[in-house]
């Protein structure tokens, strides 16, 4: 199994606007992401600097695997600003690369651009790296410092690989030994575990048949599918044991007579709830819908197929009838829940309704979150790294503006104009006023654009100011592409980075929109954009994009798709709860407990201002499904129940006491097989396995409490009406 985590503007689709503006960016000017690589002391006199960077060059052309496509330290670059032709004092220069090139402490870097990459590619780079740190400057792995995109896809790559190498077989041993201790057959437990393990190995396979790698969002879905996979052999294995167990010789027919409806239809909800992901608009999430849906559903055909014949190994059994006391498996929990249901039916079903429309009003607090600094823990080095970075080189959050002048072309140019024909000196002007407007708003940090390397530009009459103009222009024409300008067919593009303080989902769209209306405020009033406008017919016009774009796109679209896969789920899921119980309000009514634990959930971060990630969504509509498995399974014992002339609260009591006990179990084992998920570091895995434990718990709460009260409430008469004529005996039932 290979492990690759894909880049976030690949789990748009293709044809997003964000996506493919960021797309026509990277053609026009390259990479955006950049790799830092640092250490404390490490200032423009370290001679450690240009030592690292001399090697990682020379390392770059000797192994093209490491992906290197370009390295430039600071000291470099202030040496090419203080070199440049037409004098850039010391201090001017300093000023200019501070923020960027220089942290406000007088800290530098070396700065690796990096092509795309496997992740054994980046593993070998990042190793590389901190074997050139130590053996060229004696720098220890503890002491130096990376951070930036390309580092922060391969932390995450090997989170997950750690999360499975550590935690799948804890997860399957926990999980069998809970299902031992339920079952109370080491054989039965063998049986159901066996198969369970089939489909987790099949999720494994249709992984890296269909996708090739193991990315940081389906390391659970392995697990996932062994979880549900084993709750319905567990469903199984007490239908086994109802229709004789081990003591008949038709037991594994009869099982797979009675349990294969609603074994079925169980998963039939489950894969609803996973094909409901498929409406995503981001990759990862939809990809996860579809390899887990269809792994369940191989899976459990396997299971039905196989269980019979596989309980029935080694036995040789004989045929004795069971009692009455041996079918009928009540407890004094199941009659005291019944009971106290049936008592107080009104007063729950009213709480369960209040508690699900308070927390559906925190849904609209949601926030998302796919930020790095919310995938690790605070004192992680991960974050600690980031940090530093942060505190000692300034922000790395950037946002891209592309400024695109029109061509002034004789055929464009009035008679007084020609001469100005494509002006670069006077396009170069207009971007060092566009870089000095951009520079003074209290969002930015720094800015980087060609202006950063340019010489005041002369503006005044006579010879020696003509001479300057005329050695400049040549100069820019020569520097054109290193200085981040593209000529495209009707206009030039110059690019303009800037590093933004605190950048977040929460202020990106509000400062986007602000530095957007700064520049073209500008624009509209400068007159030699004014001039450019009349000559060409064509304004001086800038876009926003950058990696950071993307991010916000994908932010928008992980609220957007909760909402929208939660519904597709709901409308998929509820006909089949309607078909059940044959009428559709008392479907919609026997929703309501497999809602509420969902809602409750996600209603709750809304409040407590949690936020969502990329793995947080998957969770709604896939619990959805899973919460569903147990309330198909008490209805079936509700419905038959009901059809034999027995009353709400005896059916319940019937229900109860033919299903609780394995909807007890399956809640219990697969709580047990996400549980070591939760101790994961990386903190998408272990949000996923929280809001599963507790969404889980919630149903089958709602299953054991609300549903019962709900069908002894004067709403239940319209569910499952009872049959006519004689009441029907225990055995009927069964």
């Amino acid at each position: 199994m290979k492990f690759g985590t894909a880049e976030v503007q690949a789990w748009l689709p293709g044809d997003d606007a964000s996506r493919k503006a960021y797309g026509r960016f990277l053609e026009q000017f390259g990479d955006d992401q950049v790799l830092f690589v640092s250490w404390p002391g490490c200032n423009l006199t370290d001679p450690r600097l240009g030592k690292l960077s001399s090697h990682i060059s020379t390392l770059a052309a000797a192994r093209p695997e490491l992906g290197i496509t370009h390295v430039e330290d600071s000291a470099g670059i202030y040496r090419r600003l203080i070199e440049t032709p037409g004098g850039i004092s010391a201090d001017v220069a300093r000023e200019r690369l501070t923020g960027w090139a220089i942290g406000p402490d007088g800290t530098c870097s070396i700065a690796l651009r990096v092509s795309d990459a496997t992740n054994a590619e980046r593993a070998m780079l990042v190793e590389s790296l901190r074997v050139a740190a130590w053996t060229e400057i004696a720098v220890e792995e503890s002491e130096l410092v990376l951070a930036g995109e390309p580092f922060q896809v391969y932390l995450i790559d090997q989170a997950s690989r750690q999360t499975i190498e550590r935690f799948v077989v804890p997860s399957s041993l926990l999980a069998l030994f809970i299902a031992w201790i339920c079952l109370g057959s080491w054989r039965v437990t063998c049986v159901v575990f066996v198969l369970a393990g089939l489909g987790q190995l099949l999720g494994l396979a249709l992984i890296s048949v269909f996708l090739g790698e193991m990315s940081a969002v389906l390391v659970v879905l392995p697990t996932l599918i062994f979880m549900l996979t084993l709750s319905a052999a567990i469903h199984l294995a007490n239908y086994y044991r109802d229709c004789g167990g081990d003591k008949s010789r038709l037991a594994g027919a009869a099982t797979l007579a009675h349990g294969a409806l609603p074994c079925g239809l169980a998963t039939l909800t489950t894969v609803f709830g996973f094909g409901s992901l498929i409406v995503s608009q981001l990759t990862p999430v939809w990809q996860f819908g579809s390899l887990a849906g269809l792994g369940l559903l191989i899976s459990t055909l396997i299971l039905l197929a196989v269980f019979p014949a596989a309980i029935s190994l080694g036995l040789r059994p004989q045929d004795e009838p069971l009692s009455v006391a041996q079918l009928q498996r009540a407890t004094p929990l199941i009659d005291f829940l019944s009971k106290w249901t049936g008592k107080y039916a009104i007063a729950i079903t009213a709480m369960g309704l209040l508690l699900l429309l308070g927390s559906a009003a925190g849904l609209g607090r949601l926030k998302t979150s796919t930020e790095f600094e919310d995938m690790f823990a605070a004192d992680s080095s991960a974050i600690r790294s980031l940090r530093w970075v942060q505190e000692h080189l300034g922000p790395i959050n950037a946002l891209e503006f592309v400024v695109a002048i029109p061509h002034v072309t004789a055929a464009t140019s009035s008679a007084g104009d020609a001469s100005k024909s494509d002006d670069l000196l006077g396009n170069a002007e207009l971007i060092q006023k566009i870089h000095r407007v951009l520079a003074s708003s209290q969002h930015v940090s720094s800015v980087m654009s060609a202006s950063t390397f340019l010489p005041a530009i002369p503006d005044g009459v006579g010879t020696r100011n003509t001479i300057r103009r005329s050695v400049l222009r040549r100069s820019l024409e020569m520097h054109l592409g290193d200085m981040q300008v593209a000529n495209l067919p009707s206009v030039q593009a110059w690019r303009l980075s800037a590093r933004i303080h605190n950048l977040g989902a929460e202020n990106y769209r509000e400062i986007q929109t602000q530095l957007r209306t700064l520049i073209e405020s500008f624009i509209d009033a400068d007159k030699t954009a004014r001039g450019l406008l009349v000559a060409t017919g064509q304004p001086v016009t800038v876009s926003i994009t950058g990696l950071r774009s993307v991010i916000e796109r994908a932010h928008f679209a992980l609220l957007s798709d909760l909402g929208g896969s939660f519904v597709t789920a709901f409308v998929l899921i509820a006909p089949v709860m309607m078909l059940i119980v044959r009428g559709v309000g008392s479907g919609l009514l026997l929703m309501i407990p497999n809602l509420l634990p969902v809602v409750l959930v996600f209603g709750s971060m809304g409040w407590l201002g949690i936020k969502l990630d990329v793995a947080s969504i998957l969770t709604a509509s896939v619990a959805l499904g899973i919460a569903v498995d147990d309330t198909l399974h008490f209805m079936t014992w509700f419905i038959r129940s009901r059809r034999l002339g027995h009353s709400s609260t005896d059916a319940v009591r019937d229900a109860m006491a033919g299903c609780a006990r394995p909807m007890l179990h399956t809640s219990v084992i697969c709580t047990g097989s996400m549980l070591p998920f939760f101790f994961s570091d990386f903190l998408p895995t272990s949000k996923f396995a929280l809001l599963m434990i507790l969404i889980l718990s919630g149903a089958i709460l709602g299953d054991l409490i609300l549903l019962p009260a709900i069908l002894q409430s004067p709403l239940g008469r319209l569910v499952g009406k009872a049959g006519q004529g004689k009441r029907g005996s225990v055995e009927e039932l069964r």
